[in-house]
């Protein structure tokens, strides 16, 4: 039965703050010793994240603009 390794949140945010700087998910986990496929994982997730808090607050944004044009013409 395998076992399964199990990483701090700390240790992944490091991580995933290395792989971005290096621009390279295959060499910082070799360097962490940790699987390259799990490394990118967890940075597909991060960015998707992201982006995800990005979109969503532009579409806050544009709510409240037209919240704001739409009160103003009545």
């Amino acid at each position: 039965m395998a076992t399964y390794r199990q990483f701090t949140p700390e240790f992944k945010a490091q991580a995933i703050e290395l792989a971005i700087e290096q621009d390279n998910a295959a060499n910082t986990a070799r360097e962490l010793g940790i699987g390259i496929s799990t490394l990118s994982k967890w940075v597909k997730v991060y960015k998707k994240g992201v982006r995800h808090r990005q979109s969503r607050s532009a579409r806050q944004t544009r709510c409240a603009y037209f919240l704001a044009t739409s009160r103003s013409a009545l």
